[in-house]
């Protein structure tokens, strides 16, 4: 059957599930994932963090972009650390501040999104139906 039809027939295609029964798909989830980033917590080190840290420590953020994608590659695979990628990336030349410095600053970026979102966990994790995981492609030390 095509979209559009004219003709009364039902098209299967456009009907909607009543995801609001449980007993339609709830019984069925056994696992849930949950994004941290941008959900949860604030995202590690995107760009808008970056821009304020990094301009207010004086950083060519130009140059520091030019450096940041390469090495964050192996940062956010847990291949580096914060101090080896900062080395890459900012710290390939003298600087008046610090590495600890710097990620004081980058840590305090960081906060709680959605409060909320952890009384929603903590109920899925007490009715012991879900495993919980979490998807994330930040770095292990900024989590």
């Amino acid at each position: 059957m095509r979209a559009g039809r004219d003709d009364g027939a039902e098209n299967p295609t456009s009907q909607k599930r009543d995801v609001g029964h449980p007993g339609l798909w709830a019984d069925k989830i056994r696992t849930i994932f949950w994004d941290v980033g941008g959900v949860i917590l604030t995202n590690g080190w995107d760009v808008d963090q970056r821009t304020r840290v990094l301009t207010r420590l004086g950083v060519d953020l130009a140059e520091y972009e030019s450096r940041q994608e390469a090495a964050n590659y192996y940062w956010e695979r847990g291949l580096s650390t914060a101090r080896e990628f900062f080395a890459e990336t900012v710290f390939y030349e003298p600087r008046g501040f610090t590495f600890e410095e710097l990620w004081s600053d980058l840590c305090a970026e960081n906060h709680v999104l959605n409060p909320e979102c952890y009384e929603i966990l903590d109920g899925l994790a007490a009715s012991g139906r879900y495993r919980l995981a979490t998807l994330n492609n930040e770095s292990r030390e900024l989590n």
